[in-house]
């Protein structure tokens, strides 16, 4: 952690490019013991509706890995009859 370099809040904050005040706050739960991890994203939980397409999609991007996601929309449509929004794929 960058405050171990011996870096002040506020350099800290300006290299992460985040409010001082986030800052104090992960400092304080860093004394008080806690982990510094992600939250579980509940967007990417699995259950959606392309949840059943997954494989088809990883599929063609392990074929094409430069594959726009226009283009997993099109080939989703043409091959399963599923539209969805670019937004929906990523």
């Amino acid at each position: 952690m960058r405050f171990a370099e011996g870096l002040t809040g506020g350099e800290i904050s300006r290299r992460l490019m985040i409010s001082l005040a986030s800052i104090l706050r992960l400092f304080q739960k860093l004394r008080q013991g806690w982990h510094l991890t992600p939250a579980r994203n509940p967007c990417n939980a699995g259950h959606g509706r392309l949840a059943p397409y997954h494989g088809f999609l990883i599929e063609l991007i392990h074929q094409d890995p430069d594959i726009t996601l226009k283009a997993l929309q099109g080939a989703l449509a043409d091959a399963h009859d599923v539209t969805a929004s670019v937004s929906g794929i990523d």
